[in-house]
């Protein structure tokens, strides 16, 4: 990850050499800007992916070493999003250095799965349309899991506000931008439900019972 003091340096090669040609000073003074902007832009531990928040906002997904302990649990996964909805078995297995779902229908079979290091990203499912993108899936994993802090600092360099607020039986998150909550996700007694507004659909996972 280039850091703003090497951002900085880069702007500071461009103004060495008076001599050069004002054509390739521009360029030069161009790339720079944009790299000075993409070093405002993109947080500490950010992976390569990144999906839209909204229509025009976009965030970078976080690495899986800010998830929030260890999950490795049975879940029934349910969803709708318009008309359609749907219910499966999903097994999560999340920890500090990767992230990974498999899909299986009433009879435990395998129905798909994704594989998420940070580095790497995969989904492998007939359930799911191929236009969905497996970032958007991780997204509401991590906006669910990872570390408050680490997803407040990202989306506020994105001009978002991330809010949790805990309570008796677990916490409630929410993605707000220009006072509207984009999403939210409640936890408590083993249910996570994300209710995203903008989009118009709703996950529930609960976990299964030892």
């Amino acid at each position: 990850m280039m850091s703003t003091m090497n951002c900085f340096q880069s702007v500071t090669v461009a103004f060495k050499n008076p001599r050069r040609k004002t054509g390739l000073f521009c360029v030069l003074l161009t790339l720079c800007l944009v790299l000075f902007s993409s070093c405002l832009s993109t947080p500490e531990g950010a992976a390569k992916y990144s999906v839209f928040v909204t229509n025009t906002k976009k965030v970078a997904l976080l690495m899986p070493h800010f998830m929030e302990g260890t999950v490795d649990s049975l879940n029934l996964f349910t969803g709708k999003m318009g008309d359609t909805s749907f219910a499966l078995q999903m097994y999560i297995y999340a920890d500090d250095t990767e992230l990974s779902f498999v899909l299986l229908n009433e009879f435990g079979v395998d129905m798909g799965s994704l594989y998420y290091t940070g580095d790497s990203l995969s989904l492998d499912s007939a359930v799911f349309p191929k236009s969905l993108k497996p970032e958007y899936i991780v997204a509401d994993f991590e906006n669910a899991f990872y570390s408050a802090e680490a997803l407040r600092s990202n989306y506020e360099l994105n001009r978002m506000q991330f809010e949790c607020t805990k309570t008796s039986s677990g916490e409630t998150r929410r993605i707000i931008n220009n006072g509207t909550v984009i999403e939210e996700i409640t936890k408590a007694n083993g249910v996570t439900t994300i209710h995203n507004f903008l989009r118009g659909y709703t996950y529930v996972l609960t976990q299964a019972e030892d």
